[in-house]
């Protein structure tokens, strides 16, 4: 299907894909992206469901019969940029909100972190939130200060970027909540995540990444975009004292 004839949410997804990867946030298949999207984008892209029924990993009953566009397990950014549904896929959650079908041929599954995003969406239509969109990636110098215990504690690494740029505290109010390292793809980390994601904007991962939400999916990489951008000068002026 040419790229003009994909619905737009979804080519916004592609865009950022290529963001992520120019700025070395997804380095081979690293990073994840997932988009509620609406029935009328499936019916644009003429998908019929596969067959192929895989377990959620969690109960998210909010979200029944609700259609997502997600980054396929496996693959890398760079390629989703220039094909979005060759290296995505659309999932639609069964009505008991335990199970997903995956739309189109089946030769795509979602990202192996699947389960965290849906809890998290889950939440978000919980707290009817307009937020639409999950994305995780791998913003360098977020991760690097990951590693430093002293900034891990209470609302430390937020109270520090928000000095560092007026951005950060004006468009990422709520900063950033920090959870300790889980095997990625695990329940705990989904856990985890959902537990922190109430009341901040960003979760950060840490030793691994972030994750972000917003309305669409590039308000969601603006977050991580200016929180990393003030975790860069923070890491030069540390070197300059």
């Amino acid at each position: 299907m040419q790229i003009e004839n994909i619905p737009q949410a979804i080519r916004q997804c592609a865009q950022v894909a290529g963001l992520l990867w120019q700025k070395g946030w997804a380095e081979r298949n690293g990073g994840n992206m997932v988009l509620r999207i609406g029935e009328s984008d499936v019916l644009q892209l003429s998908l019929e469901p596969s067959g192929c029924v895989f377990p959620c990993g969690c109960s998210v009953p909010l979200l029944a019969g609700q259609y997502f566009y997600c980054k396929a397990s496996g693959h890398r950014m760079r390629d989703l940029a220039s094909s979005p549904l060759s290296y995505g896929c659309i999932i639609c959650i069964s009505d008991d909100g335990m199970q997903y079908q995956v739309l189109g041929s089946g030769d795509l599954k979602p990202t192996s972190e699947i389960t965290a995003h849906l809890l998290i969406h889950n939440q978000l239509v919980a707290e009817n939130s307009p937020n639409k969109a999950t994305l995780h990636s791998h913003p360098t110098t977020l991760v690097a200060l990951s590693h430093i215990d002293s900034l891990c504690k209470d609302a430390e690494l937020t109270r520090i970027l928000h000095g560092m740029i007026p951005e950060a505290r004006l468009f990422v109010p709520r900063g950033i909540n920090i959870i300790p390292y889980f095997e990625p793809g695990s329940v705990e980390l989904a856990e985890q995540t959902l537990q922190a994601i109430k009341g901040c904007d960003i979760v950060l991962w840490r030793k691994h990444g972030v994750l972000s939400t917003g309305p669409d999916m590039m308000e969601a990489f603006d977050n991580i975009d200016i929180m990393e951008k003030s975790a860069e000068i923070y890491w030069r002026y540390r070197t300059l004292i």
